[in-house]
């Protein structure tokens, strides 16, 4: 958005009423456009001028660039008084509005500084309490450059591959031979000593005992065929 710079030279104030009953006062400017907390600026108290300070400080604002885009907009200058002890004391207020400002300030170099003098009047209220002496000039139109357009950089989406499943079908595992279980093997003093583990050794009466039941021997053919 375009703007221009207002700069504005406090020179002095003349006749300010005393708000100080006792000492002399120590007057200090505070300046904002349309009280926009943002463009807060000040300068320093005056610690011997009292009712006529004097400051010559130069202060500098953005504002729009014509009067028809100020409308609406003033520069706010409160005159205040420094105390030692408790808070600061209004002495009073200028209210200038911006178009008055801008019209006729010239669109183009920067124009010569231009005397003006405003009465200082109670905040809120229509009593004057002196005058305020001051210089303003505006600077050129100044127009922003346009914002960089950052190109959009995109990544291709990762597509997860399913993983392969074979088209043959997965065998059974083949059946272990049957034979004797090592369990019975031992039981039967049939397993090979080698074999036989620490605390798998057969029991000789058990093992004579099994030897004799017809259904182990139906179950190992050990029983002769007169007797089946």
């Amino acid at each position: 958005m375009a703007y221009r710079v207002l700069e504005v030279t406090l020179l002095s104030a003349k006749d300010l009423k005393n708000v100080n009953l006792i000492t002399r006062m120590e007057v200090y400017a505070v300046a904002t456009i349309s009280g926009d907390p943002i463009t807060r600026q000040c300068t320093l108290p005056d610690p011997y001028g009292g009712r006529n300070p004097t400051w010559n400080a130069t202060l500098r604002f953005d504002v729009p660039p014509t009067a028809e885009e100020a409308k609406g907009g003033c520069l706010h200058i409160l005159l205040r008084a420094k105390r030692t002890f408790g808070t600061d004391r209004d002495v009073g207020e200028v209210i200038v509005p911006l178009p008055e400002l801008l019209t006729g300030g010239g669109l183009g170099a920067p124009n010569m500084p231009q005397f003006a003098s405003y009465q200082v009047r109670k905040v809120h209220r229509t009593e004057t309490r002196g005058l305020l002496y001051l210089t303003y000039r505006l600077g050129p139109i100044i127009v922003p450059p346009p914002a960089k357009e950052w190109p959009v950089v995109g990544y291709p989406v990762q597509q997860e591959t399913p993983p392969q499943t074979s088209s043959s079908p997965t065998k059974p595992p083949s059946p272990k031979p049957a034979g004797q279980a090592p369990l019975l093997q031992n039981l039967l003093g049939t397993r090979p000593r080698h074999q036989n583990q620490k605390g798998m050794w057969p029991c000789r009466r058990l093992q004579s005992q099994l030897v004799r039941c017809p259904f182990l021997q139906n179950l190992l053919g050990t029983r002769p065929r007169h007797q089946n």
